[in-house]
């Protein structure tokens, strides 16, 4: 019975969501063909910018070594402060 209504669940969710999607498209789609005109925008624009962003955020996953060194010490301290 569980995974029944599970799956009837999870049907609701994604129909749910596909409907969602189609009219976000239908609605945004006008406004995004006006905005690229008046920004002298396209696709391929877009693409870079998507890509730039990626590697923005790839970048920003890596912690500087001056804040993994004062992560390192606080954790340390933290645990000669349990040890005592």
């Amino acid at each position: 019975m569980t995974i029944h209504i599970n799956h009837c669940s999870l049907g609701n969710f994604l129909y749910r969501n596909y409907r969602h999607a189609l009219n976000r498209i239908r609605h945004d789609t006008p406004k995004l063909q006006a905005l690229s005109a008046q920004l002298k925008a396209g696709a391929s624009d877009y693409e870079a910018y998507l890509d730039a962003e990626r590697e923005y955020f790839k970048s920003r996953k890596i912690e500087p070594e001056d804040v993994l060194r004062t992560v390192k010490y606080m954790e340390a301290l933290t645990k000669l402060q349990e040890a005592q």
